[in-house]
């Protein structure tokens, strides 16, 4: 199976970079029928290698590793294509249609289980940051209220002299935020509770797993 690089991005944190195909590394030789079938969305048969013509250097190379005949399927999810999965055989026209269909299938079915991961990763990615500017805001309103009871500021006053002192140490807001709150109570700001989102309920009640 070949991933492209985007998605391998993607999901490398959800059980590492599957292993390139046979004979066809798309880091260093981007010519080849897991290539094509990725750039173009469509069914790569290569009935007999002896006699291919496309993708100079490629066919010797894989007749040297004793493939005679390739099938690759790409991978589809909505809107794109992220990859191919291929099969090598040692035989010429190895490939009929019923194993063509059931290739097909298998494309299908990791398409839909590797946009369901990147699409949960991507969602555990925004959580992560919304909590982390939720976090950041926090400290910053905390320390806008220390600033307002010490020095009878307006709470827009009280940001200002803030922002002056974060632009003159050279560090972010919030950082800034923790230091007065740090100087003034002998700790950092309060931490911020979050609530983990429900897990869905079917009709019944029943938790959904």
């Amino acid at each position: 199976m070949t991933l492209t690089h985007a998605v391998v991005a993607d999901i490398a944190d959800s059980g590492g970079v599957p292993a390139p195909p046979m004979g066809e590394l798309p880091l260093d030789h981007p010519i080849g029928p897991c290539s094509e079938s990725i750039a173009t969305g469509r069914v790569v048969m290569v009935p007999e290698l002896r006699v291919e013509r496309r993708w100079v250097g490629y066919p010797a190379r894989m007749l040297e590793l004793g493939v005679r005949s390739i099938l690759v399927q790409p991978i589809p999810v909505p809107h794109r294509t992220i990859g191919a999965v291929a099969l090598y055989a040692p035989e010429p026209g190895a490939f009929d249609e019923s194993l063509c269909r059931r290739l097909a299938l298998t494309a299908a079915q990791v398409g839909a289980l590797l946009a369901a991961v990147i699409a949960s990763t991507r969602r555990a990615e925004s959580t992560t940051r919304l909590m982390a500017d939720l976090t950041a805001r926090s400290a910053i309103d905390q320390a806008v209220g220390v600033l307002i009871s010490q020095r009878s500021s307006s709470a827009a006053d009280a940001l200002a002299i803030l922002r002056e002192a974060a632009d003159l140490q050279g560090i972010r807001l919030h950082e800034a935020a923790a230091e007065v709150i740090r100087a003034a109570t002998g700790n950092g700001p309060a931490p911020v509770h979050f609530d983990p989102p429900e897990r869905p309920t079917s009709i019944r009640g029943r938790r959904i797993l």
